[in-house]
């Protein structure tokens, strides 16, 4: 479940509207002695085949998925995407960090919580000044 210490977290980004390139540019760019310098890369992936984005190389929705060296990701898509793509990294073992709404029902909230509690992972809202705290707390 957690991240062990010394360990690089692999984060992807899915979405890469204006949230989701806050994200990355937090990520490349992070704070320094701030957990977010324990960043071992960034991968993104969008519904549609952009270029790279920020250097960032864009991969498919299933590669993070099973992916061993990612750790975590931040999910900035549009509402009503937000409860599938969370239940599909929660069930990989991945920790989650979503854009306000976590959904668009309380229950599927708690549903997902839930989830994420069984699984030992974390599940966050996203907020640029949590960031940092999301990252301690996944290490």
């Amino acid at each position: 479940c957690c991240v062990p210490a010394g360990i690089m977290l692999g984060s992807v980004v899915i979405g890469i509207g204006i949230a989701g390139c806050v994200r990355m540019r937090d990520l490349l760019a992070p704070l320094p002695s701030s957990a977010a310098e324990n960043s071992a890369g960034v991968l993104c992936l969008c519904r549609r085949s952009l270029e790279d984005q920020q250097g960032v190389k864009q991969i498919s929705m299933t590669e993070p998925l099973s992916r061993d060296d990612i750790h975590v990701a931040f999910i900035c898509t549009e509402n009503t995407s937000h409860e599938e793509q969370i239940r599909q990294f929660l069930e990989a073992g991945k920790h989650v960090c979503v854009e306000y709404p976590v959904t668009l029902s309380y229950e599927s909230a708690v549903d997902l919580w839930n989830l994420a509690q069984e699984k030992g992972e974390f599940l966050a809202n996203q907020k640029s000044d949590n960031l940092i705290f999301f990252l301690n707390m996944a290490m």
